[in-house]
């Protein structure tokens, strides 16, 4: 019989909750299970496979290709896509040309961030990328109809659910933010996603994941950060640069990067967070925070007509040892953590 392979680590303590390799501070644990946490999605979320889109940077040499065109040095992105667009180029139709990727493209990312909300109605994931991908996710994982919102048609910044396109969909090209115009009205001018980000930020906990530090968008988004600190968090691979996270307001979250496009601890980290999280309560409270392995537990036909992954989850880790044994905490926890 196969094995169920699926092995958490969890390791409760004052500076957060270890999961797998990731340590996840207690605040942003707590919005979680409040439902008042909200993903922030970038590109570096669509890069990986099978979907194999380009950065923000890429993307640009790709709808700059045949038109002659080459950004200068220290250029900003945006400012070169409005050189080109003021040309007669048609960038934004490009670029949905540009990312469509075959059907089944999104990656495990995509499906274990929606994961991340155990109930479809308290999905709360914004998105600077132009694809469809978190849709065709939200698909898979279940039949309920999810709200999409796409640029600038947004909604209330302090009391929403669904998959928003902050910066537009490929869906509709008009709406696509790319060139330095078109961020002047958005941020600016009309002005649609700082009001709906400033709502945002001040009445929810985020979680930045797909950013690097010297973004061109993160640089927009910043705009939009109340002054205050708040409960924000951006996860970086380990020996990244944290200083501008930190001058932002931004907690860094870091994870293992064995080599330069290994993701994998960030993938799995994301994967059994969303476990834990869809697990029933008892399995989530003080006396089960230790190592939950399962990997070693035959998988029957019997355990996949349970109802649901947490039931699966239960069903599995009851299995694995008698009551008494089947979970060791690292140490006594003097707090509890609610469901």
């Amino acid at each position: 019989m196969a094995a169920l392979k699926t092995n958490i680590v969890l390791n409760g303590s004052q500076l957060g909750m270890k999961i797998d390799q990731i340590r996840f501070p207690d605040e942003l644990m707590r919005s979680m299970r409040d439902k008042t946490c909200v993903v922030f999605a970038g590109a570096g979320v669509s890069m990986g496979e099978p979907a194999k889109l380009p950065s923000f940077f890429k993307l640009a040499e790709q709808l700059a290709a045949g038109t002659g065109e080459t950004r200068g040095d220290g250029e900003p992105v945006d400012r070169f896509l409005g050189r080109i667009h003021r040309k007669g180029v048609r960038i934004h139709e490009r670029s949905c040309t540009a990312l469509n990727p075959v059907a089944g493209s999104h990656t495990p990312l995509h499906r274990d961030l929606l994961r991340l909300f155990p109930e479809t109605t308290d999905i709360k994931v914004v998105t600077t990328n132009f694809d469809t991908l978190f849709e065709e996710a939200c698909a898979e994982i279940t039949d309920d109809i999810v709200s999409v919102y796409r640029a600038p048609a947004l909604p209330l910044g302090h009391d929403f659910s669904g998959i928003v396109h902050v910066h537009g969909s490929r869906e509709f090209s008009k709406g696509i933010v790319l060139t330095d115009s078109d961020f002047g009205r958005a941020y600016l001018t009309e002005g649609w996603a700082r009001r709906f980000l400033v709502d945002l930020f001040q009445n929810y906990s985020v979680l930045f994941i797909g950013y690097s530090h010297d973004d061109v968008v993160m640089d927009y988004l910043a705009r939009a950060l109340p002054s205050r600190d708040g409960n924000r968090y951006v996860l970086i691979a380990e020996g990244s640069d944290e200083s501008d996270w930190k001058a932002r307001g931004i907690t860094p979250i870091w994870f293992p990067k064995p080599a330069p496009s290994d993701y994998s601890f960030l993938n799995s980290g994301i994967a059994k967070l969303a476990d834990y999280l869809r697990a029933p309560r008892s399995i989530r409270s003080n006396a089960t925070i230790g190592v939950i392995n399962v990997a070693t537990v035959p998988f029957r036909r019997a355990d996949s007509l349970l109802p649901n992954p947490a039931a699966r989850f239960s069903h599995l880790v009851g299995r694995c040892a008698p009551p008494s044994a089947a979970f060791r905490p690292f140490r006594p926890c003097r707090r509890r953590i609610a469901a």
